[in-house]
């Protein structure tokens, strides 16, 4: 099958321009319709018209009755034509009604064809435009990394390093082969959002819980930058979010300090409630982010730049985070650390445990 190129989408008439051209020819056509039915006689004319026939023949009898048949024939003549004209109007106003029902009926159908068109055509080009990122991805961001990694492997396998350096390049496929896995997860997340949503059930999370799984699955990257990750959340704090999405969340937040962490430094991840609001705060020491990409991430965009380690990425993990913690009814917010760095503020619904148990599930 030929897919149409995203970048010259289908050319579908304007949506507007044909919106516009349908309210002029509908406009022509009903004031053309209206003026014709202005010049007939109104419905009180009508009534006068009929009051001046029963007239006429009234006039036509008394003279035939006198014996003026010719006058009287020549008003009964009169009377008949104007019969005739009262028919032709209200036949012409029947139709003229019937015409202006069929217009308006007409400008209705084509309208909600043409707004459906229109969200067609844009999904359509959505979806293709979310084709045309995921080959691309796997392409560039999946395919080379797992070249890599067989090749690592098929070296490692030959027996050409020393017992030690093979820990250390078994401990680097470790960590390629951890982030391999992490980008296919964030792009299977990304495309199913993309092409159905995001669907949220919300429940009481525990937020160190989550933080301190996070860590544990991120223990290897962990270990090869030295980094010192510091839980400051207290163990009786909750959110009420959906627990695969806010899992994800932390798991990908710390993820992208570590990449960007400078090797040696700390992560703090800290937690406390403002207002039944849930303020979470994860601070790295490394490269930061610019303006220009901070802007990007606003919008639902970001750039991929290279870890501290020349890590690669595409970017898809922090939309993903974003988009989650909007559909949970939170807010995410992207600082410079002084000093350098990212401090990452998350904003979700505060939870108490004990009324978490019997609150009902939110699709």
């Amino acid at each position: 099958m030929i897919y149409p190129n995203p970048k010259d989408p289908l050319r579908f008439p304007s949506y507007k321009s044909w919106l516009h051209l349908c309210i002029k020819i509908s406009g022509v056509l009903f004031f053309s319709i209206f003026f014709g039915c202005s010049r007939q006689p109104s419905v009180v004319a009508s009534t006068e018209i009929q009051q001046q026939i029963l007239q006429i023949n009234d006039s036509a009898k008394g003279l035939a009755q006198g014996g003026d048949s010719q006058s009287a024939q020549v008003l009964h003549q009169q009377a008949l034509q104007m019969e005739r004209v009262m028919e032709r109007t209200g036949l012409e106003r029947i139709i003229a009604i019937l015409l202006i029902s069929m217009l308006a009926m007409f400008v209705i159908l084509v309208f909600l064809f043409l707004r459906k068109t229109n969200r067609l055509n844009t999904k359509l080009n959505d979806a293709l435009q979310v084709r045309d990122k995921l080959f691309s991805i796997i392409a560039h961001d999946l395919r080379g990394p797992a070249s890599g990694l067989v090749q690592s492997l098929h070296v490692v396998g030959a027996g050409l390093f020393t017992d030690e350096e093979e820990r250390e390049m078994i401990s680097s496929l470790r960590v390629q082969s951890v982030y391999l896995m992490e980008t296919l997860d964030n792009l299977l997340r990304w495309s199913r959002s993309q092409l159905y949503g995001v669907k949220v059930t919300r429940d009481a999370v525990a937020v160190y819980d989550s933080v301190e799984h996070a860590i544990n699955l991120l223990k290897g990257q962990l270990e090869q930058k030295k980094l010192d990750v510091q839980c400051l959340v207290d163990e009786s704090l909750f959110v009420f979010a959906d627990t695969d999405q806010f899992d994800f969340i932390i798991r990908n937040i710390l993820s992208n300090a570590i990449k960007y962490s400078n090797a040696g430094s700390s992560i703090q991840v800290k937690g406390r409630v403002v207002s039944n609001d849930m303020i979470i705060e994860v601070i790295d020491h490394g490269v930061g982010m610019t303006e220009k990409q901070q802007e990007q991430f606003k919008y639902g965009t970001l750039e991929p730049t290279p870890g501290t380690y020349r890590e690669k990425g595409t970017g898809l993990g922090l939309l993903l985070v974003r988009d989650f913690v909007l559909a949970n009814n939170g807010q995410i917010q992207l600082m410079n650390t002084p000093g350098g760095g990212l401090t990452i503020y998350i904003s979700l619904d505060a939870q108490e445990r004990q009324g978490a148990m019997g609150e009902a599930q939110i699709a």
